[in-house]
């Protein structure tokens, strides 16, 4: 059963494949950045991001050709998508109501709009991941460039030092004197 589905994908793969899947790795990195992780974590996964994207320009060309490949897969599928419906349109009205034509014409119309959907996602979420790994390489410089000790604290030395993340809060209240009197309740 495993040797007949693997032969099955290696004869039914084609280009959107490749699409799908790299839409599927830019879907998992863009759920990782915001799933709630701890902020060191998600920093170095965009430092490190950062850092192959910076050092290594022949990624950089590669992922730029790819992009420019489903921008043309995009297009492609955008004229495909058009074409079917000026067929449809022009399509005798008898021959829209029922029978092969018609089941055929559906097919084709599902899968320019899946192609169409599938590239215009991949571009986007591409797009996205970018700005992320753009943004996170701002703020690491601004960060050096400001106060090089920053780079070294943890995101529980700086909740400490601000009194974050404390289970108490504190809050002025006036009294019908009108005086100021600070409470302290604890959070439930």
């Amino acid at each position: 059963m495993y040797n007949k589905t693997l032969e099955f994908l290696v004869a039914n793969t084609n280009a959107w494949s490749g699409v799908f899947i790299l839409l599927c790795l830019e879907l998992s990195v863009c759920s990782f950045i915001i799933f709630p992780v701890p902020a060191s974590l998600r920093r170095s996964v965009l430092e490190s991001i950062a850092n192959v994207w910076n050092k290594s320009p022949r990624i950089r060309i590669c992922v730029w050709m790819t992009q420019l490949l489903i921008a043309t897969l995009f297009m492609d599928s955008i004229r495909n998508l058009y074409s079917i419906h000026l067929a449809f349109k022009n399509m005798d009205p008898l021959t829209q109501i029922g029978g092969q034509p018609n089941i055929e014409l559906n097919q084709n119309i599902y899968q320019a709009q899946r192609n169409m959907f599938l590239c215009g996602s991949t571009l986007f979420m591409f797009m996205v991941v970018y700005r992320f790994q753009s943004m996170a390489d701002k703020l690491r410089d601004m960060e050096l460039s400001a106060d090089p000790e920053f780079m070294n604290r943890s995101e529980l030395h700086l909740k400490k030092q601000y009194g974050l993340g404390t289970d108490k809060v504190k809050f002025e209240a006036e009294t019908p004197s009108g005086q100021t009197k600070v409470e302290v309740k604890k959070e439930m």
